[in-house]
């Protein structure tokens, strides 16, 4: 995937934004805490008012989401990011964070990420991310600008 492109989402998108969200996040918050469909679904609903809803493009292929949101004192603040199950580890989510970056002239990027998801703490450190906070239930990341551009393989900084 040369190159990703970051598209406004319409309601049109929600359903697929809703299924991937399911398919994505449903075993880790069943783990946590045990999936409530009525809450979940008021959750999302939140999310898609509070949040800029991105789909990842690339040519006419879906490839994900993002959902995001401005704060002064965090910078730009990740609430999801998804990436279809056919496209993962292939380098997108890498693109995706340094493209957030630009795209918001953000100097910093924060999210949460389930302590029993390992698999998304392993992907955001190895991105350049650091574990700012912890509780219970979640780690909290930071990655400042410079650190994710140069956490990038040489290969895909070009």
């Amino acid at each position: 995937m040369k190159h990703i492109r970051l598209a406004p989402a319409g309601n049109e998108e929600k359903g697929y934004f809703w299924r991937l969200y399911q398919q994505a996040m449903r075993g880790h918050i069943e783990t946590q805490w045990g999936w409530d469909d009525s809450w979940q679904r008021q959750d999302f609903a939140k999310r898609w008012q509070n949040n800029d809803n991105l789909l990842l493009v690339s040519g006419r292929l879906n490839l994900g989401y993002a959902q995001v949101s401005r704060d002064s004192e965090r910078g730009l603040y990740v609430t999801m990011l998804i990436i279809a199950p056919q496209w993962r580890n292939k380098g997108i989510g890498r693109k995706v964070l340094l493209s957030l970056l630009q795209a918001y002239q953000a100097r910093q990027l924060e999210l949460r990420v389930f302590r029993c998801n390992q698999q998304a703490l392993q992907f955001y450190v190895s991105a350049g991310f650091r574990i700012s906070a912890e509780d219970p239930e979640f780690y909290s990341l930071q990655g400042r600008a410079e650190e994710l551009q140069a956490a990038q393989p040489a290969a895909r900084r070009a």
